[in-house]
């Protein structure tokens, strides 16, 4: 119904408002600028919804509200899914795993209606993974290691961990027995053989097995490691001491200080490569003027380069992966497909940075498509061919001091 039909029908049935009358043209006129209100008025009443909003300036004025930017590069059918997904989020609780994960979900399937591309094409949609206390992974490279040497190993994690080891014996030296100690608490954990100069020995934990193995240059050496729960410096192990299989050397959560010695066992090749008498705590590598004289030993060479590594749950942290490694895309946007793909990943990590709590790191990440196989190679260096000159020895001048044996007659040499 027109204006002017409304206004007709209220008038008393004795006016005349049939089309074409005096009276029905001068209702025309005044419905008129009536009706441009009542347009501009649905206007207005649209650009205060979202899904009615037809201007870009608009819907980028809604998204404000929430504070979102609608992006130069996103058309406004994506930007209207990030907007209700982002809202749906929050009414749920926002920092739980179900409205985070339908915020990614939404926005990766507002990708691909609205954008023709599809990041995890290979996972028939998107599948997002929500990884809480995903792992921590520390490291420190101690470099070269003199026996009595201390380093720190700062386990950052949520939960104790154990300390695995890349132990390589310097060019020139032999690292016999390597015992890894933490002062105060009793425990240490040692490895009964020798590492030639060059080789490496690896600690490493079987999780699956709840396990500690031990390979020498790739070869197994498990069977060689020992551990002992009651060790004191500056008294000597027993066999009665030595556990086997050995306990991994375990890290609390904070900073713990290992002790790198080494220990004389019986029945060991360890001549010249170890100090058999177990060290006192206060033992340490004569300094000038640093260590006092009867708390010093003469500075020895170091055998060992070590690094350590230990892996634990990430405190107050999780892990959003999406599975993206086939891509699909129409067409039209193939030239720019990859930063397309960037682009929407870019805006599935800012959201989840907004909906996750107070003190919690979150971190999205768009996995590719890989396989991982472990894999150590090993190479050994030769020292080449020794030449030997097949020539006969020259002769040795008589010297004019001193004499050669077997070459110098006695008469004939003169010794001052």
């Amino acid at each position: 119904m027109t204006r002017t039909d409304a206004m007709a029908s209220r008038l008393p049935a004795m006016y005349d408002t049939r089309p074409g009358t005096l009276l029905t043209r001068l209702l025309d006129q005044m419905a008129l600028p009536l009706e441009k209100v009542d347009d501009e008025r649905l206007a207005v009443q649209r650009a205060h919804w979202l899904p009615t909003a037809v201007d870009r300036a608009d819907i980028g004025k809604l998204g404000a509200l929430l504070d979102r930017r609608l992006e130069d590069w996103e058309n406004t059918a994506l930007f209207r899914v990030r907007l209700v997904a982002i809202a749906r989020a929050r009414l749920a609780g926002a920092v739980t795993a179900g409205p985070i994960l339908g915020y990614v979900e939404d926005l990766l399937r507002a990708g691909r209606l609205s954008l023709g591309l599809d990041v995890a094409a290979a996972a028939g949609g998107a599948r997002a993974v929500l990884v809480e206390n995903p792992p921590l992974t520390g490291r420190t490279v101690v470099g070269p290691m003199t026996p009595l040497d201390r380093f720190t190993a700062t386990n950052d994690g949520l939960d104790p961990t154990v300390l695995e080891a890349n132990l390589v014996a310097l060019p020139g030296t032999r690292a016999a027995t390597p015992v890894l100690a933490v002062p105060g608490t009793g425990y240490l954990l040692g490895w009964a053989g020798v590492i030639p100069a060059g080789s490496r020995l690896h600690l490493r934990w079987d999780a699956e097995a709840k396990a500690l193995t031990a390979d020498l240059d790739g070869a197994d050496r498990t069977a060689m490691l020992f551990s002992v729960a009651d060790f004191e410096p500056g008294k000597s192990l027993t066999a009665a001491q030595l556990r086997r299989p050995a306990e991994p050397l375990r890290l609390p959560v904070g900073t713990t200080t290992v002790w790198y010695v080494t220990a004389g066992l019986f029945d060991r090749p360890e001549l010249d490569a170890v100090m058999f008498a177990v060290a006192r705590e206060a033992l340490r590598q004569g300094r000038f003027d640093q260590d006092g004289w009867d708390d010093a030993l003469m500075y020895q060479p170091p055998p060992l380069w070590g690094e350590f590594f230990w892996t634990s749950p990430a405190p107050a942290s999780f892990d959003v992966h999406v599975p993206a490694g086939v891509l699909a895309a129409d067409r039209p946007l193939w030239p720019d497909r990859e930063q397309a793909r960037e682009r929407l990943g870019l805006l599935a990590a800012q959201g989840v940075e907004e909906l996750r709590a107070a003190g919690v790191r979150a971190r999205t990440d768009l996995v590719p498509l890989r396989e991982v196989m472990p894999l150590r190679d090993r190479v050994t260096v030769g020292e080449g061919l020794l030449l030997v000159d097949g020539a006969p020895a020259a002769g040795s001048p008589v010297p004019e001091f001193g004499a050669l044996l077997d070459g110098t007659p006695m008469d004939h040499s003169r010794l001052e």
